[in-house]
């Protein structure tokens, strides 16, 4: 081969090489592009990425860790090896924090085990607490050997508060289904109180409760309570921040007794107890409100919206229990004040039976005394002198007189029934009455020795219709001289009322008395003791009457060993 021919073949060998050479640098400069691209794709999906993702080395040092990292652990961390985890804070299910090999990445690392996706309670830089979901796996290099580890997670707080919260509002409402059922079942109020008062402490997670109601008088008293010394119950009886008139009231919160000013009037009770926070919560039912409970707290405390809608809710179902035993206690009420008057009835009927045939009776003796004194009359007309005729004649008219008080009191018994009473009311003087009353009786009272004493100012004035009173005095004396033993007293007075707008009369014997299981019937027209042998029943029923058509009122007492007193009162002139 010529020289020529070598110097060409080195040129073309020459020429091969560079053309090798320059296709090789571009195609790592391709792949340097393709590189720059790929990592800057990768980049920016981690950094872009809403979760967490952290990288580290074979030691545990941090070499990656992107701006979702930062954000949800509000902040960073650069640790060297597994040993400066501790940087990181979390706690296992049972309280204990993490150690630094407790991690998922350092059993990745440790063992090369891949942890599923999990979820950890973590204390972030900022000292908040949150909760994570992640999962972690392990780098593997060329050699097969852990390289790393890769951790990616997620911030799953608000989840898990809306978890507990789903939770809290299922195990409330499982609270108040229970509440409804039991109080829908309840048989006895008792049974309401109980129902309600383990409701709520279990609601509110306390150990003291109450539930208080209005009494007759207005007044709020306990009826069922835990965890109260019954020292504090009646220190604090009657106690309420309401009234009975109260309309839509209100809870009252006191989050601390020791420092609520509308408190301090109670505060040594509270000591005393160990309370020192109180919640009132009203019990209202259509509109009304029929009482409070309360819950109790040992120390000062807020109460969440939570805790107020569960009392609030427990009180309405604790009213409408209360409002339904109410009203069927009001009608066994009802039905044994029906049933009671059908017997008062019946023994009404059994009464005015008796007493026609007491007045038949005594019509029919009277007739007969009539009858015989007219016989009487036509014999001895011929043979009687004057004296004799006399005698038949006072005996008629005192027959008369006797027929004519018992239809008269007939006709204003049935004047009383049908309201139609009439009574004229005048300016008159008491003394005039009492002296009208006692000149009409004083006949039969000395037929029995029996004294009559007559007490009254002179000036005392009244309204009323002087006949229909005087029959009443007439009545209430003529009963007393009928139970007075002989040589007996009855005081007859009238006196000015406490304010001077009625005038009391009073009449007093020094009789026996009136059994106490007789004293709520004297009044009770046709009711007579069984010892009673003389008239119908009528005089102090027609006296209550006659007073009660005049705006007044009439009772009767009988202190042991002090006789009968009966007593009435008439507006004062």
């Amino acid at each position: 081969m010529s020289l020529g021919e070598v110097t060409a073949e080195g040129t073309l060998a020459r020429r091969d090489a560079v053309a090798e050479i320059e296709a090789l640098r571009r195609e790592v400069e391709r792949l340097s592009v393709l590189a720059r691209s790929e990592r800057g794709l990768v980049e920016a999906i981690v950094n872009n990425s809403p979760h967490g993702v952290l990288v580290c080395d074979a030691a545990g040092k941090m070499t990656l860790q992107n701006r979702a990292a930062e954000r949800i652990w509000a902040g960073s961390a650069s640790p060297e090896s597994v040993a400066g985890w501790g940087a990181y804070r979390a706690f296992h299910a049972d309280g204990r924090p993490y150690a630094a090999g407790d991690w998922a990445m350092a059993r990745c690392l440790s063992h090369g085990e891949t942890i599923q996706p999990h979820e950890i309670d973590v204390l972030k830089f900022d000292d908040s607490c949150g909760v994570l979901l992640g999962s972690c796996a392990p780098i593997f290099g060329e050699d097969g050997a852990i390289a790393g580890a890769i951790s990616v997670f997620a911030d799953v707080t608000s989840f898990k508060q809306l978890e507990v919260a789903l939770k809290a509002a299922h195990a409330d409402t499982e609270l108040l289904y229970h509440l409804t059922d039991s109080v829908a079942r309840a048989e006895t109020i008792e049974q309401v109180f109980a129902t309600a008062l383990e409701t709520i402490t279990a609601g509110l997670h306390t150990e003291r409760a109450s539930i208080l109601l209005f009494d007759d008088a207005g007044v709020m008293r306990f009826r069922a309570w835990r965890g109260l010394s019954e020292d504090y119950r009646r220190a604090v009886d009657g106690h309420s921040p309401w009234t009975p008139d109260d309309v839509a009231p209100h809870p009252v919160l006191v989050q601390d007794a020791e420092t609520d000013p509308t408190m301090k009037d109670y505060r040594p009770v509270f000591r005393a107890e160990g309370i020192r926070t109180l919640g009132f919560f009203p019990l209202v039912h259509g509109g009304r409100l029929i009482g409070k409970f309360m819950v109790y707290g040992a120390a000062p405390r807020g109460f969440p919206p939570r805790d107020v809608r569960i009392a609030l809710a427990v009180g309405s179902h604790v009213a409408q229990g209360v409002a339904r035993m109410t009203a069927g206690r009001q009608i066994e009420r009802l039905l044994a004040e029906t049933t009671a008057a059908k017997a008062a009835a019946e023994q009404a009927v059994r009464a005015r039976d008796e007493v026609l045939a007491a007045v038949s009776h005594d019509l029919r003796n009277q007739l007969n005394t009539l009858s015989l004194s007219a016989s009487s009359l036509t014999t001895l007309a011929s043979k009687a002198g004057p004296g004799n005729l006399g005698n038949i004649a006072h005996r008629l008219q005192r027959t008369l007189s006797s027929m004519n008080r018992l239809i008269g009191d007939l006709l204003d018994v049935g004047a009383i029934d049908a309201g139609a009473l009439h009574v004229e009311p005048v300016d008159c003087g008491a003394r005039a009455l009492l002296d009208a009353a006692v000149d009409l009786l004083r006949p039969l009272a000395d037929e029995r020795e029996l004294r009559l004493v007559v007490a009254c100012n002179d000036g005392l004035a009244l309204r009323a219709d002087t006949d229909r009173i005087t029959q009443v005095l007439a009545n209430v004396v003529g009963n007393a001289i009928k139970f007075t033993p002989v040589g007996g007293t009855i005081r007859i007075a009238a006196r000015a009322g406490g304010d001077a707008s009625f005038v009391e009369f009073e009449v007093a014997d020094s009789g026996p008395g009136i059994a106490p299981d007789h004293l709520p019937r004297v009044f009770d027209r046709f009711w007579r003791p069984k010892s009673r042998v003389r008239g119908v029943g009528l005089g102090l029923a027609i006296a209550r009457g006659i007073v009660e058509a005049h705006g007044g009122r009439i009772a009767a007492e009988s202190p042991p060993g002090a006789g009968a007193i009966i007593r009435f009162t008439l507006p004062a002139r």
